[in-house]
């Protein structure tokens, strides 16, 4: 987020999509982009994008509570 001058920075449009694949009964690797695009401003026309791999351990009961998963994922 901006924390000064956010009007010159522009109106930003952003994009989050995932895809999944189920492994095995609980292994689902993951990959996440993150994109966001700026309208007006001075960012006009200069896209910023982030790749995130994650593997979701997940459908299992824990403590009780039916269908837990347990996601873990890097970013950099």
């Amino acid at each position: 987020m901006p924390t000064h001058d956010h009007s010159n920075a522009g109106q930003a449009i952003l994009t989050n999509v995932t895809a999944q694949y189920q492994l095995t009964r609980l292994l689902w690797p993951e990959l996440e982009l993150n994109r966001t695009d700026w309208a007006g401003g001075s960012r006009s026309g200069r896209p910023q994008a982030y790749l995130t791999p994650g593997l979701i351990v997940g459908r299992f009961l824990l403590a009780d509570v039916p269908n837990s998963s347990l996601g873990l994922a890097t970013k950099r």
